[in-house]
């Protein structure tokens, strides 16, 4: 396991704000470990912290005069699996040093459980996976997590977050955070190194000259009464996100390079089958040449996905995937939608779902600009994030890294 950065831990005491935090003078150049002192100051908070369970068994612990990481953990486990807005205000003030009021008790907090505060509080309410991808670091890609990423994380899941299930229903049976499925597999064209989406990724797009299947269009094709998509070679990529959806039968299930032709030929595109294979097509480019369509969505690892250009999968290939197919088992912070245009990001709009309970207070939400900046995205300088509902607003609240009521 790696461990948390000295300078993260030493800055968690700082009493600087988000805006005005400055690395230490011998952070690395990269911004590597960034201070997390916003996270735990009076400023970031916007749920006051009461004296609750947490509290109660953190003042059994702390009559030594400190509280050292197995106190810190026995004080987090007090929360549950879920951790709820209120128990992380609780857990933030704790770390700082001191209980809530009405309790004037003061105490020191070891540099061990500043070290594991960190990832355990990103990590609550994750699988074991999920907590071990944040402990080492790393996306559910891989990709390495950086520092600045994970003080943004932090300071939104102290600040209330969620990190939630897409599959979870309400009492009525209902979805609560959407109504689509979210049942296909983080292979082919949805493996999560294809789905992540990070600058050095769209830098990547746009140096590639690659020939590749592009979507050209589709076509009726009479005697088996089904649209097809229609393709062509494309050389390079763009580097770019925009919307990509269409309702045409893509071949993208065959179990063979057998049974890939005999469905070209189907289609009257057998040629395919003389220069690409199945995952070729699977991973075709958009019309617009894009590797990527704007549906989007922030995993709880705090990396940005979105759904391929076909938006197909074969385990499921009579579906039209949809922002939570990019769950994949794994919980969300935010969906919605994105476009970059070489590079950019000149857009990001919440979900409709997602925007009405943010504006009703139900939930608090990652607030995807903040997420952006820290993980280096070229970004529109009047960038914003906007309700995609029709009527629902919520706040956006960048100190904090959060949409909330």
């Amino acid at each position: 396991m790696k461990r948390t950065p000295p300078l993260l831990l030493a800055a968690l005491l700082a009493a600087s704000t988000l805006a005005s935090a400055q690395p230490e003078p011998d952070a690395p150049a990269n911004g590597g470990a960034v201070g997390l002192a916003q996270a735990l100051n009076g400023e970031t908070g916007t749920t006051t912290a009461t004296y609750g369970r947490i509290s109660r068994t953190a003042y059994t612990l702390v009559l030594d005069g400190e509280l050292s990481l197995r106190d810190f953990e026995r004080a987090f486990a007090r929360a549950g699996n879920r951790v709820n807005p209120r128990e992380m205000a609780e857990l933030g003030t704790i770390l700082q040093g001191r209980l809530p009021s009405p309790s004037t008790t003061t105490f020191t907090v070891s540099d061990e459980a500043k070290q594991r505060a960190v990832d355990m509080i990103v990590g609550a309410g994750l699988t074991d996976e999920g907590r071990a991808a944040i402990e080492n670091d790393e996306t559910f890609a891989g990709t390495p997590l950086p520092a600045k990423v994970k003080q943004v994380l932090m300071i939104a899941r102290l600040n209330g977050a969620e990190a939630y299930d897409v599959t979870e229903t309400d009492s009525d049976g209902e979805g609560r955070f959407t109504d689509y499925p979210s049942i296909t597999p983080a292979t082919e064209n949805m493996a999560f190194d294809w789905t992540e989406v990070t600058p050095a990724a769209l830098a990547a797009d746009i140096a590639d000259v690659r020939s590749q299947l592009r979507i050209a269009g589709t076509a009726r094709i009479q005697s088996l009464s089904v649209t097809v998509g229609r393709y062509d070679v494309t050389t390079g990529g763009t580097g770019s996100i925009s919307a990509s959806y269409d309702e045409a039968y893509h071949p993208v299930s065959a179990s063979s390079p057998m049974g890939f032709r005999h469905l070209l030929i189907q289609m009257e595109q057998d040629w395919i089958a003389d220069q690409f294979t199945i995952d070729d097509l699977r991973k075709a480019r958009s019309r617009s040449n894009d590797r990527w369509a704007s549906n989007c969505a922030i995993l709880a690892d705090g990396s940005f996905h979105c759904l391929p250009a076909i938006r197909r999968h074969s385990a499921t290939s009579g579906l039209i995937l949809t922002n939570p197919a990019l769950a994949r088992g794994k919980r969300m912070l935010w969906n919605g939608h994105i476009r970059v245009r070489k590079g950019k990001v000149v857009y990001i709009g919440t979900s409709g779902r997602i925007s009405r309970l943010a504006a009703r207070g139900r939930y608090r939400f990652v607030n995807p600009v903040p997420l952006l900046e820290a993980w280096g995205f070229e970004m529109d300088p009047n960038l914003q994030v906007v309700s995609e509902h029709s009527s629902a607003r919520y706040k956006a609240d960048a100190k904090r890294a959060i949409l909330h009521d």
